[in-house]
């Protein structure tokens, strides 16, 4: 990500009970910005997630495994526009930090 510059942050809270959380389009998509080129996901200190990258509904039995400290790389709009994750732990909600990159 050498040529990447940083120009947004968010904290996503992650929903438990298999409803899907995302990306905030109206953080990442700036008026008058670059497009989105790339994200960096850092997984909080909460319950392990689950989380896939489009074409499937995401569910604490379906998708990839994330863990606490984990970093889960995004590349591309679609990637970015497209990631759904809930927290593998029913009624125990997660958080992701997540850096925008153009």
């Amino acid at each position: 990500m050498s040529d990447l510059t940083a120009y947004a942050f968010e904290t996503v809270t992650v929903a438990s009970a298999n409803v899907a959380s995302s990306l905030s389009k109206e953080v990442y998509e700036i008026e008058g910005q670059l497009p989105v080129k790339a994200a960096t996901i850092t997984i909080g200190t909460g319950p392990r997630i689950s989380y896939i990258f489009g074409g499937v509904t995401v569910g604490s039995a379906t998708g990839h495994i994330g863990s606490p400290f984990g970093v889960i790389p995004l590349e591309g709009h679609q990637q970015v526009r497209d990631f759904r994750t809930t927290s593998i732990s029913s009624g125990t909600a997660g958080s992701i930090m997540v850096t925008y990159w153009h």
